[in-house]
């Protein structure tokens, strides 16, 4: 993708190519599909309808959504953080970018302090998981970072249906530390953008996921603090979810 030209090229390699002799094939022998696009932002938004008929046609084998979305939030040049967890997720939505929010909404009420360490308990999930992982550096490799889904009966029983997960710092030596139950609000976040949940879903995710891709400064307008608690001294993260 040339962000300078708005071009985007596709190509899919035939799935029984020889490596041998490249240097003496054609173009259409090495590729199964080729293609070279005009990828205009303004284009796309001002002809929806055009774009769901080359998304059914799969122009980019059926990566279109992942692949239009990589490409227009890059042109935005975001931090390395959420570029870097775009790798693991493999496309950019609102979703993983309100992790972003989450994350720093989460590190300037419990700032990094020598022999402390994070532990995440993700829940509800959604994409966000993938973001606030990397940045945080907890994972479930190293068993800071418990993913906890719960289902839509499940959810009508919480006091505060905007609720993202609890975020635990504690001491890894002697236990105790501080815990948060943080909220996003959604509604708040597309009133802001003045957007509504109609189109195409790809269009409107997409146009969200630039509205807060420009407006990464304003995350606690939308993130706040549910509930805040102590962790007693010897206490580990483990008592919140065993």
């Amino acid at each position: 993708f040339n962000r300078e030209k708005e071009k985007a090229a596709y190509f899919e390699i035939h799935s029984k190519l020889g490596l041998e002799n490249l240097e003496n094939k054609k173009q259409e022998e090495i590729f199964s599909r080729m293609i070279v696009t005009d990828l205009s932002r303004e284009e796309l938004f001002k002809n929806p309808f055009r774009w769901e008929k080359r998304f059914k046609e799969k122009i980019f084998g059926g990566n279109e959504a992942r692949l239009i979305s990589v490409s227009f939030l890059w042109m935005e040049r975001l931090p390395q953080e959420i570029l870097k967890a775009v790798e693991l997720h493999d496309h950019l939505c609102p979703g993983l970018l309100s992790g972003y929010s989450i994350t720093k909404f989460v590190l300037d009420e419990l700032p990094p302090k020598e022999s402390m360490d994070y532990f995440v308990i993700g829940s509800p999930v959604w994409c966000k998981e993938d973001l606030i992982q990397s940045m945080l550096n907890t994972t479930s490799g190293k068993r800071n970072f418990m993913v906890l889904p719960i289902t839509d009966k499940e959810k009508e029983h919480l006091k505060d249906k905007n609720v993202a997960g609890i975020f635990l710092q504690f001491d890894r030596k002697g236990g105790g530390g501080k815990g948060l139950v943080v909220g996003f609000d959604w509604k708040h976040l597309e009133e802001e953008a003045g957007m509504r949940r109609e189109g195409f879903p790809w269009e409107w995710r997409l146009r969200l996921a630039l509205y807060m891709a420009r407006h990464l400064k304003d995350y606690q307008k939308y993130v706040y603090v549910i509930k805040k608690f102590d962790m007693e001294k010897g206490e580990k993260p483990e008592t919140y979810f065993s």
